[in-house]
């Protein structure tokens, strides 16, 4: 019995990670007065074949959503399943699909939705909201969890800095460790 106590405080702390990131996540988006911006009208009816692509991007479903939401548990990024978010480890889906840079969205509630999927006229930063309006958006670099990049690199929104801004004050008001983040506004 004694060899497995170890896993099962590992799997202990796992559980009680999860829904602490549960509890946090539902819990502070309970302030939906962040400023949002819309996306510009170019791409208006992108999600047709045809619309402003040859393709259709994707609009995820409201019940998609929640698997792209993040939280942060003790100052680190973890995915809908509470685990660290990491550019090194993540799962990979193609080299035209794949990024070690994430792009995220952050709603006018301070809910941030993030992958390191994105593709051309598929995936992009209007796919989270289904074309809807963001709080902010662009691209992280995220290492063992830590944010260590942030800007607002996004052609959909070109969210401007006072904009852009918001997803930093959300992130330290859900006690993001940003000690090693680089900032980077480009708009």
């Amino acid at each position: 019995m004694s060899q497995f106590f170890p896993v099962l405080v590992l799997l202990a702390q796992f559980f009680q990670m999860t829904a602490n990131a549960a509890a946090q996540s539902s819990s502070d988006n309970s302030y939906c007065g962040y400023v949002d911006l819309s996306m510009f009208a170019r791409f208006d009816g992108e999600e047709y074949p045809g619309g402003y692509y040859a393709g259709a991007v994707r609009y995820l479903s409201p019940d998609e959503t929640p698997l792209f939401e993040i939280s942060i548990v003790d100052g680190r990024v973890v995915d809908h399943r509470g685990w660290f978010v990491d550019s090194d480890t993540t799962e990979y889906f193609g080299s035209d699909m794949w990024s070690p840079y994430a792009i995220f969205v952050m709603d006018h509630c301070g809910r941030i939705f993030l992958t390191h999927l994105h593709e051309t006229g598929l995936f992009h930063h209007s796919t989270f909201l289904a074309g809807a309006p963001v709080a902010s958006a662009g691209e992280m670099l995220i290492i063992d969890g830590l944010i260590v990049y942030l800007d607002n690199a996004s052609g959909h929104y070109r969210p401007p800095s006072g904009i852009a801004q918001q997803i930093v004050h959300r992130l330290q008001f859900l006690g993001a460790d940003l000690s090693c983040a680089e900032v980077n506004w480009l708009f």
